[in-house]
């Protein structure tokens, strides 16, 4: 498919704005997507309320700009911030997303009598969910050295003595740094 085919197809279901012959904003309620090309006709996408630009192709273009929900984005879950600092205790929450040999690991600091929440979001590659869980704990005690508790909701990392700081929560009560892994959607 050429570029303006491409275009054209956009124009069909989506709020389309030319920018330019390399760039291209896909109106929304909540903001604007951006789609970018090259002299390859490679396709790179940023949505909005994401920090990631990932290429994609054509077919997973249309894919993802049909399936976006800001209740999922990145942005969406930073303006939750004062409540997530309300709903947890002062530690540090980690947790991690797996899919097809990825994960997006997140390691939260919540300090409530300060006001403060740290996020630290990373991207590895792993072999399973097991792999990824731990990598988040390993990674929250190189982060923050000391005796603070690291929650997780991954008891089989907890319970694999990785780390004495490792302290098993709900899901539910997880929340501070599943929103950061999530790879859901």
């Amino acid at each position: 498919m050429k570029k303006h085919e491409l275009i054209a197809y956009l124009k069909t279901e989506f709020d389309v704005e030319v920018v330019n012959v390399w760039h291209v904003k896909i109106k929304i309620p909540e903001g604007v997507h951006h789609i970018y090309f090259n002299n390859r006709m490679e396709i790179k996408l940023k949505l909005h309320g994401e920090s990631e630009t990932e290429f994609v192709a054509p077919e997973e273009l249309f894919d993802k700009l049909r399936r976006y929900q800001y209740t999922k984005t990145e942005l969406n879950a930073l303006r939750k911030i004062d409540s997530l600092i309300k709903l947890n205790i002062n530690g540090i929450y980690v947790d991690a997303g797996f899919k097809n040999g990825k994960a997006k690991i997140a390691v939260v600091k919540v300090d409530r009598d300060k006001h403060e929440l740290s996020i630290n979001i990373r991207r590895i590659e792993c072999v399973n969910i097991l792999q990824a869980e731990t990598a988040a704990i390993l990674w929250a005690e190189d982060l923050y050295p000391g005796t603070d508790n690291i929650y997780s909701d991954s008891e089989n990392a907890v319970y694999s003595n990785i780390s004495n700081r490792a302290k098993w929560i709900s899901r539910k009560q997880n929340k501070a740094a599943d929103i950061f892994a999530n790879m859901r959607g």
